[in-house]
């Protein structure tokens, strides 16, 4: 695609925006994946990863101005060779940082369990309960009552008063 503006840079814009609005729609609770993404990968990639790199680099370092042999690097040379005061706070972050880490990527994974997914919106089209919250709609909309969506079922495209539960209505409509 050219860097220039043209026809494909508008319909990759319009596509990227599209995938977005439909992965927007698809995950109503997408703040659960990112406490999962946060507790993991963002602990070891900002805390974990930089103490460590840093403390072998440093090692490396010393171990090429010394003219040492260049084999592979044990953990008893990085604690040879650190200053003692730059490896207390590091440990001391790993330790903290680890811990955080952990805490938070099993809360994560128990609010994960713990949560309860529904279909978005959209899938409604192609499932049995469409017909069923179809019929009780139209039974019930002169008296406001509709099927809502949305992760509290509170959304209503007609912008009704009250939203119904979909068990209730497939209650309704079997024993009516």
């Amino acid at each position: 695609m050219s860097h220039d503006f043209g026809w494909q840079r508008i319909v990759a814009r319009a596509l990227v925006m599209l995938s977005v609005v439909f992965v927007a729609e698809s995950v109503p609770n997408f703040g659960v994946l990112l406490d999962l993404v946060g507790g993991s990968t963002i602990t070891m990639m900002a805390l974990v990863v930089p103490i460590v790199f840093n403390l072998a680099l440093t090692t490396i370092k010393k171990k090429k101005e010394n003219k040492d042999n260049e084999e592979k690097l044990t953990i008893k040379e990085i604690f040879q060779n650190s200053d003692k005061i730059k490896l207390l706070a590091n440990i001391l972050i790993l330790v903290f940082a680890i811990f955080g880490g952990v805490a938070a990527t099993t809360s994560a994974m128990q609010t994960m369990l713990q949560s309860e997914f529904s279909a978005p919106c959209y899938a409604r089209i192609w499932s049995e309960n469409a017909r069923i919250m179809e019929e009780q709609r139209q039974l019930t909309f002169t008296h406001g009552k509709i099927a809502c969506c949305g992760m509290f079922r509170n959304i209503s495209a007609t912008g009704s008063e009250v939203c119904l539960d979909v068990a209730s209505m497939a209650k309704a409509v079997s024993h009516g």
